[in-house]
């Protein structure tokens, strides 16, 4: 019986294990000439489900603006998930420090998305920074499946060695 049990239960964690989300992730630091350069090509999640959502997007000349924002650009793509959620102010959006262990969250996300335009009652897309004063109680981006996709973070200080992590969907290090 005891065999029994024992097997039993590496049988749930293998199962519990190959369960979790496997998402290939590569970071490295983003250095544009400018915020508002848009020559690269980035395949950003843009199927969004918000519920109670307030969101600050900022142009690029605005972001231009604020001095000493450092760029990260995360590549993913994943053969399990096919979601993540964003919370408010971007709190589960995570960098540690290399240099002396502190998180930081995103001062802002390069964003292409579709936002509702409340005077006019049209949808419009956009290329913006969806900036941290964002607030919901649900946010969840949907992607493909073994697809390749883009995230550009900005945050006030980031360099090589430090650790992004977003909930428990991508941990991974700047290159």
């Amino acid at each position: 019986m005891k065999h029994l049990t024992i097997i039993l239960t590496l049988l749930s964690f293998s199962l519990i294990t190959s369960a979790q989300t496997k998402v290939d992730a590569k970071c490295k630091l983003w250095t544009p000439t400018s915020f508002c350069d848009s020559s690269e090509t980035l395949n950003t999640p843009t199927q969004i489900y918000g519920k109670n959502c307030t969101m600050d997007v900022q142009t690029c000349q605005q972001i231009e603006n604020k001095k000493n924002l450092h760029g990260v650009h995360i590549k993913f793509s994943s053969t399990t998930d096919s979601t993540f959620n964003l919370t408010s102010k971007f709190k589960n959006i995570s960098l540690k420090r290399k240099a002396d262990g502190k998180i930081i969250h995103p001062y802002a996300i390069k964003w292409y998305g579709w936002d509702y335009d409340s005077k006019t009652g049209k949808e419009f897309s956009f290329l913006g920074y969806m900036i941290n004063r964002f607030k919901t109680s649900k946010y969840t981006v949907t992607y493909n499946l073994n697809k390749t996709y883009d995230l550009i973070l900005l945050f006030d200080s980031a360099e090589k060695g430090d650790v992004i992590e977003i909930d428990n969907f991508i941990k991974t290090t700047i290159e």
